[in-house]
């Protein structure tokens, strides 16, 4: 049960989400989730530049091997947003009992589950990493990486589940704490493992490892402070209505990052059949580098999606439908401004980016750059798309917000991908992304005025005195 203080900080709590002016609450939500965002996408950028001093095809293991901390995160995400949107909005409806109960679910089975799959992967490492794109010069570097992380899982899904639930019911602060020490971690010990102890793939493993291991326990250490949720064992209930609203949550989520997965493993295998001979390792190590500063840049703006939706569910769950349009469309602008300084910067110094992780491998240079210049070329207006897929997953609209996430990287890219490569090869997977994104945007647009059309509604109908929902 929740104590007296905790009462008293839940309810101050309550006050600051639904009565304090919306863009600022929005920046306080958001900032700590930004350098959460950067932080995380740090992890892969640090190995790379470290990686990158020992040979391309080291990047390229490190590559195939992100593809499993890709599917690790998407568990990750799927237990995090599932337990935290359900949280949030229990906060918001002052149901503080149920929400400590479903923290605690979320996170045990996330626990459970990374205990099972770390096993199997470990077991099987070799296939894994032929299964996601290595060859035979690769796979040393990629089992090398992949079995010390294999065996960190649990911590890896569950890190990631803390970070959701502690931004979700408004503690940003403690969630970047606990994220951003592990990134400032693993700078330090990256150089450490790789360079000083001499242990090159298998260091950048165990650096991470580590790094988020203590991440991980800070995590935990924010959820035991007074106003957050609490995660005991004891409060886990496996029943049939925590975990249907885990998936009914936690599958948009899901569903975008194993499509990431899926997406990751096809283009290795296409850079396999068209890349010409002796340059797999360059292209599958240039589009892992482009994937990776991307996510570096898109950081910002997911993180600004992060602390929308702590507003976002918690408005909803409290009934203040005008709080949650406001502060839907701030964001899309905000993002849409970001973006557009995003395409500036990559457009004129794309070489500079790329040549910075493997300046002497001018194949990797060349296809990097081309990569990067094409993922950035319609970025501006993926801003919105992010945007409403995050709404829709906080108000409800859930099979609208599973066909969003699963857009981007699923319906429009891989039918592109396939497409773009059997007519230009190479040149085709390097253009895919951006030909997709475009895709996306459109795609997206009927989702965009559905949801403001409904919150309107809503909106209208809590003026008119009729304090029911809409049927969503």
């Amino acid at each position: 049960m929740v104590c007296n203080n905790d009462e008293a900080k839940l309810q101050e709590h309550y006050v600051l989400m639904t009565e304090s002016p919306l863009r600022k609450l929005v920046m306080r939500m958001s900032v700590p989730n930004m350098i959460s965002m950067v932080a995380i996408t740090l992890y892969g950028i640090v190995d790379s530049f470290f990686v990158g001093s020992i040979s391309t095809e080291a990047i390229a293991g490190v590559a195939v091997s992100a593809i499993f901390a890709t599917f690790t995160n998407a568990l990750g995400f799927f237990f995090g947003n599932g337990s935290g949107i359900f949280l949030s909005r229990a906060l918001g409806n002052r149901q503080n009992d149920e929400a400590e109960r479903m923290s605690a679910t979320g996170f045990f089975l996330a626990f459970g589950t990374g205990m099972v799959l770390g096993i199997g992967v470990w077991h099987f490492s070799t296939p894994v990493s032929y299964l996601c794109g290595a060859n035979d010069r690769i796979l040393p570097y990629a089992v090398d990486y992949l079995n010390p992380i294999a065996l960190m899982t649990p911590f890896f899904i569950t890190s990631i589940v803390l970070n959701n639930q502690l931004r979700l019911q408004g503690k940003a602060t403690f969630s970047m704490i606990g994220i951003l020490s592990g990134a400032v971690l693993n700078i330090l010990f990256d150089p450490l493992f790789i360079n000083v102890l001499d242990m090159d793939v298998k260091g950048a493993a165990y650096a991470t490892c580590l790094s988020q291991f203590i991440s991980w326990m800070l995590l935990l250490w924010g959820t035991k402070r007074a106003g957050s949720v609490h995660v005991r064992f004891s409060r886990t209930s496996v029943s049939w209505r925590f975990v249907s609203e885990i998936f009914k949550s936690g599958t948009p989520a899901f569903s975008r990052q194993i499509l990431q997965v899926v997406s990751g493993i096809i283009v290795n295998r296409l850079f396999h059949r068209y890349s010409p001979e002796g340059a797999v390792a360059s292209q599958i190590a240039a589009y892992y580098l482009v994937s990776r500063i991307m996510t570096l840049g898109m950081a910002v703006v997911l993180g600004l999606g992060q602390g929308f939706q702590a507003v976002c569910a918690f408005n909803y769950g409290a009934g203040l439908f005008k709080r949650v349009l406001k502060s839907y469309m701030f964001c899309m602008r905000v993002s849409f401004c970001y973006l557009v300084l995003l395409h500036i910067i990559s457009m004129c110094f794309s070489t500079d980016i790329i040549a910075f992780f493997r300046p002497d491998d001018p194949v990797l240079i060349s296809a990097g750059a081309r990569i990067l210049k094409w993922q950035c070329m319609f970025i501006p207006l993926i801003g919105a798309c992010t945007m409403t897929n995050m709404i829709t997953q906080n108000i409800g609209l859930t099979w609208q917000s599973i066909m969003l996430a699963i857009s981007r990287h699923g319906l429009c890219f891989i039918p592109t991908v396939f497409i773009l490569s059997l007519y230009r090869g190479v040149s085709g997977l390097q253009i895919a992304q951006g030909i997709s994104d475009l895709l996306t945007i459109f795609f997206t647009l009927p989702f965009v005025l559905h949801v403001i059309r409904l919150l309107k509604k809503n909106i209208r109908l809590q003026e008119e005195g009729n304090h029911q929902h809409l049927p969503i």
